[in-house]
C-alpha cells in the first residue's frame, strides 16, 4: 500500500475489483490516514505486516489503525523493525 491514504483506498474499494487478500502490508506505517474501516472490510486481511521503526517519533502504528485491523479479524500483525 505504500503511502496510500484513505482517498486512494476509497478508489480501490469502489472499483468493483475483488480486493480480498490473506496478507496486506499496511499502508503508511499504520498511521491514522490509512487502513480505513471501509477499505479493510473489503480487503479482509488475515495477516497485516506493518513496517515501523522502534520508538519512532510519529507514533506509528496508531492504536486506531491496530483496532481497525483487529475488528476485521487480522489479529496476526507483524511489526518489522
Amino acid at each position: 500500500m505504500g503511502d496510500a491514504n484513505t482517498n486512494a483506498e476509497s478508489r480501490s474499494a469502489n472499483s468493483g475489483t475483488n480486493l480480498q487478500v490473506n496478507i496486506l502490508k499496511v499502508g503508511h506505517h499504520g498511521n491514522a490516514t490509512s487502513s480505513s474501516s471501509a477499505f479493510l472490510s473489503k480487503v479482509q486481511p488475515k495477516i497485516s505486516p506493518i513496517e515501523v521503526g522502534v520508538g519512532n517519533s510519529y507514533g506509528h502504528p496508531t492504536s486506531a489503525t491496530l483496532g481497525r485491523l483487529a475488528r476485521v479479524g487480522s489479529d496476526r500483525m507483524i511489526f518489522i523493525i
